[in-house]
């Protein structure tokens, strides 16, 4: 982050995303590639442009049903639900790469609290892969309910 090296545990989920991205991305070096048609000059895309892609969902503020989401907001969120559930304000400042203001106590606080992310890590991942399956079986229900209507009009 800001052109500093920062190590980031990852939960198993996350891991098994990762994994199956690999099979569809042709082992490119970067899970969001730039798309170099656009002339951009960095080899991965820009925060401007995962906000875009939000948006071409429908989280854009102007879509029924849908509140407006911008990728600054997931850490929000992460920040939100850990400190919900008893994880520290300086375990989530360490998790989102926040530096720490006070440059003494910077200069003497070096740990980078890798097992306590760790356990995070797999807490929050654990936490939106309920809500995932929650988003599924939303999905699959509406599908049956209007595979349902279809059925009936046509009768």
């Amino acid at each position: 982050k800001m052109g500093n090296d920062f190590l980031i545990p990852l939960s198993e989920w996350a891991i098994d995303i990762l994994e199956e991205r690999k099979q569809t991305s042709g082992h490119q070096t970067y899970i969001f590639p730039a798309d170099k048609k656009g002339g951009a000059k960095q080899p991965n895309r820009s925060g401007n442009a995962i906000n875009r892609f939000i948006a071409k969902m429908g989280y854009d503020g102007n879509t029924p049903n849908k509140s407006k989401a911008v990728a600054h907001g997931f850490r929000s969120l992460m920040i939100d639900v850990c400190l919900e559930n008893n994880f520290s304000q300086s375990l989530t400042k360490k998790a989102l790469a926040h530096t720490e203001r006070d440059k003494t106590f910077a200069a003497y606080y070096r740990t980078d609290m890798i097992e306590e992310r760790r356990k995070m890590a797999e807490f929050y991942s654990s936490w939106l892969y309920e809500r995932f399956k929650e988003a599924k079986r939303e999905i699959a229900q509406e599908a049956i309910q209007a595979a349902s209507t279809v059925l009936k009009q046509n009768q």
